[in-house]
């Protein structure tokens, strides 16, 4: 179990080098099968410099440079405690984070039995509490925080709250997803929790000095965090929505290499990513690369995507535009270009990275193959492996060849997201459709092919120099409506048909990887099990239903990871990969990708399980949510894990029951509940 500590500094340079040593020393070293299933147990400590002007920075630049598990941050001017800590949760990589202040009143000890009560207890967050003794300053702003939390913002009275507390990645994810420009750390925990716990402390001495807080900036502090989170607030949404901090510097990191001395390796500017595409399926991919120490180029034709608002840098252009990437990938000198969670952009990355001889997992020959279902379609003909009968089809080509397709589906050649795909039971109905699919095209024809009846699986693997690992076959679950053909509910593994249809799966998929010449990188494949097994469509990439999250939890693998490292030509320690047996499944589990009704959002709610690996949506209040046209109207997702099906079943429906999207001008819940299968 690997923890990170974020401690935002203000003015606290002759404290620093005590602060370190008291931390390392009473948790280190650690040996608790409590605190992990191996025993392990390692850290990391950020330390964020708020804008001082005591020389802090250069006592923690000096810290870093002698210890590879200290990091640390500067921002340009004083932006408050709390957005300080925001900054430092944003950069951790532990499983558990923890955050304490610096004037060693927190103590370090105190942290393994709040470790071991959020483990045992399987709460989110706990909190270590102690009462502010001969304080009258901070006992006052203590009751008036605690009243405001109360009634405003909907803290039960029954927990408590403090800057020391330690948290779940899973939670800090959410909470760091904040695009308010003042970030007040347990109002957002809140919002996205009430499995909080509290834990004694025994509160030590201050190290030096007193209190920066006045009861007159308690105050103006408790004010400004009714404004931004208040139930009653009336500050427009439009107004809290800025950077929450300029960040201008980090120390280097050190980073151990088998074998060798420390080395210091430049984090962050080293190399640079360029993204591809910036939606919800991409915030991960963000997150992910600078974890590992990149920086990243997010690049979005909307100037407001989710993944914009997190990366280090953004860029604007349609991501099927080769030549405006291209030209932003030249501005940003990236090192690598990739994209994950969507089809087009496979093409255009690999088009760039060849324009500018920047690694590519996959040729563009490959690509093409994989994003244009004409040429998928004839690929898979030529090589004799199984797909339903098709064709590409203009109006100039008339009716008559499209008579043995019937009853048929109609599909762009070159779109994603189960857009302008509809079911159509005559040539006239799919001529009828012809203008509507060619909307989200760029091609002058679309894909007409026979509508097969059968379940859908979808095949998940890595390819490793031409040798395929299979990871996963999961149950691809669709709307039953004829006029929502396609459109995605959910993804549960393993499928129901592994133990008949696994090896033919993975016969075929080898087949695949041969024909398409794919000789490194993931490979996401959909088959219908009809009378007989058909291919219906191939990507090279990650798939949709969040699998850059739950893959990892479940076989070990971090194809994300790999994915990354990849693109930027860094070399990936695949043992976990060699180790990996798809056929010994452990957990199970269900990728919920749910909808709503139509409507605008008044408020956004979920509490989450146990159970639950991740949880998010895909509006925010005040936002439309429309019909359910295609799979990019989905109201957001929720994946949980259970060791059989009757749990499976009974953390779907308790998840589902967690979880609210209430409608301005409407009662109840929007949110449309489905069964797991």
């Amino acid at each position: 179990m690997r923890l990170s500590i974020v401690i935002p500094v203000y003015n606290s340079a002759p404290v620093l080098p005590r602060l370190t040593t008291e931390i390392f020393g009473n948790l280190l070293p650690a040996k608790d099968s409590e605190l992990s299933a191996d025993g392990s147990f390692t850290l990391e400590l950020l330390l964020v410099d708020d804008g001082s002007t005591d020389g802090s920075f250069e006592v923690i630049r000096a810290l870093a440079a002698r210890d590879a598990r200290i990091r640390g941050f500067r921002l340009s001017k004083n932006y408050g405690q709390q957005n300080a800590t925001l900054c430092g949760l944003r950069h951790a990589t532990g499983d558990l984070i923890a955050t304490m202040d610096d004037d060693l009143q927190h103590p370090a000890a105190s942290l393994k039995d709040m470790i071991r009560q959020l483990l045992a207890e399987n709460q989110d967050i706990v909190y270590g509490i102690y009462p502010y003794k001969g304080e009258r300053i901070r006992t006052l702003g203590s009751s008036l925080r605690d009243w405001l939390f109360n009634t405003q913002i909907g803290k039960p009275e029954n927990v408590e709250i403090s800057s020391f507390r330690v948290m779940r990645r899973g939670l800090r994810d959410r909470i760091v997803e904040t695009q308010y420009r003042f970030a007040y750390i347990s109002a957002l925990v809140i919002k996205e929790t009430l499995m909080i716990g509290n834990h004694p402390v025994e509160r030590q001495p201050r190290a030096a000095g007193r209190s920066g807080y006045t009861f007159a900036s308690l105050c103006a502090l408790y004010f400004r965090t009714w404004l931004y989170y208040g139930r009653r607030s009336l500050m427009p949404e439009g107004l809290k929505r800025r950077a929450a901090y300029a960040l201008v510097e980090e120390t280097p990191v050190i980073v151990q290499s088998e074998g060798s001395d420390l080395r210091p390796e430049s984090r962050r500017c080293s190399k640079k990513l360029m993204l591809l595409g910036a939606g919800k399926l991409q915030v991960n991919a963000v997150k992910r690369a600078q974890e590992l120490g990149y920086g990243v180029v997010a690049v979005d034709w909307e100037p407001s995507a989710p993944a914009k608002k997190i990366s280090d840098e953004e860029g604007l252009a349609d991501v099927f535009d080769t030549d405006a990437c291209l030209e932003l990938a030249r501005k940003f000198s990236a090192d690598g270009v990739m994209t994950t969670g969507t089809d087009q952009p496979v093409l255009t990355a690999a088009k760039v990275a060849r324009e500018m001889g920047l690694p590519s997992l996959i040729s563009v020959n490959t690509a093409l193959g994989a994003t244009h279902k004409g040429v998928m379609k004839r690929r898979l003909d030529t090589c004799g492996i199984p797909t339903a009968p098709y064709t590409l089809w203009h109006p100039s080509d008339g009716l008559e060849v499209l008579e043995a397709l019937m009853p048929g589906v109609v599909k762009p050649v070159d779109s994603q997201g189960q857009r302008g795909i509809f079911r159509v039971n005559s040539p006239e109905e799919a001529a009828a459709r012809f203008e509507e699919v060619l909307r989200y095209s760029r091609d002058e024809r679309i894909l007409v092919e026979k509508f097969i009846s059968g379940d859908e699986v979808t095949f998940s693997g890595w390819v490793r120099d031409g040798k395929l690992y299979p990871l996963a076959l999961t149950d691809r679950v669709t709307f039953a409506e004829q006029e929502r053909i396609g459109i995605c509910v959910a993804h549960e593994f393993p499928t129901k048909h592994f133990e008949t249809h696994a090896d033919e799966v993975l016969a075929l998929s080898k087949r695949i990887v041969e024909a398409f010449d794919i000789f490194n990188g993931p490979v996401y494949i959909q088959y219908l099990l009809g009378e007989t097994t058909v291919v219906n469509e191939l990507a090279c990439r990650i798939g949709g239903a969040y699998e850059d999250i739950w893959m990892p939890e479940l076989t070990g693998c971090d194809w994300l990871r790999w994915m990354i490292e990849g693109a930027l030509g860094e070399t990936s320690n695949f043992s976990a990969l060699e180790a990996y047996d798809w056929k010994k499944v452990g957990r199970r589990l269900s990728a919920q990708l749910f909808f709503s009704e139509p409507g605008t959002v008044r408020r956004l709610s979920a509490q989450p399980t146990a159970a639950c690996l991740d949880y998010g949506f895909h509006y925010e209040e005040g936002q439309t949510i429309g019909g359910i046209a295609n799979a990019t109207q989905r109201a957001g997702y929720f994946v949980v894990t259970s060791e059989d099906e009757a749990g499976l079943d009974a953390a779907v429906a308790d998840m589902f029951a967690r979880m609210s999207i209430e409608m301005e001008g409407a009662e109840g819940n929007a949110l449309l509940v489905r069964k797991r299968r």
